[in-house]
């Protein structure tokens, strides 16, 4: 269902399903996306304790699936809907820092970061189709993606 040939970026949209998530999988987790042959799995934060497990798992029951694992590249360059993204990125993640130095678990990290999120929320909130950019024509993909994420948190949206 998840999983079909190719690994070009297309394949991602018209073979395969995708999974972003906010941290790195854990092991059971990573396991249980290679079982159900999600073909792209993208988070946020890397989880230090844990992270790598989906690599050393598909390496040795997996190796022959085309699948990708990353971490989301946020650069915070090229539009200013892009360095206003960017910025809090880099925010979440120096408080995430400081919140690993004080022992707080990976898993709890979003606890702390309320006003962080709720930026996010009003970001999304408040993003048109004309905010993002993309490396090919993909207008109508962006269009459609930021609709079915609006969607999914109950906010307005249109196409």
């Amino acid at each position: 269902m998840f999983m079909g040939k190719g690994s070009s970026t297309d394949d991602f949209l018209n073979v395969g399903a995708t999974l972003f998530t906010t941290l790195e999988p854990c092991p059971m987790c990573a396991s249980s996306l290679l079982v159900c042959r999600m073909k792209r799995i993208v988070f946020l934060i890397p989880d230090q304790k844990y992270g790598g497990a989906w690599q050393i798992l598909k390496t040795k029951f997996y190796a022959s699936d085309e699948s990708q694992y990353l971490q989301l590249a946020i650069t915070g360059k090229g539009t200013e809907f892009a360095e206003r993204v960017g910025a809090l990125y880099s925010r979440m993640m120096a408080k995430i820092d400081e919140l690993r130095k004080q022992n707080v678990r990976d898993t709890h990290f979003l606890d702390f970061c309320r006003d962080e999120l709720d930026e996010a929320f009003q970001l999304l909130l408040n993003t048109k189709v004309s905010d993002l950019s993309s490396v090919s024509a993909g207008e109508s993909r962006n269009a459609t993606t930021l609709a079915g994420l609006q969607r999914a948190l109950n906010m307005p949206y249109s196409i």
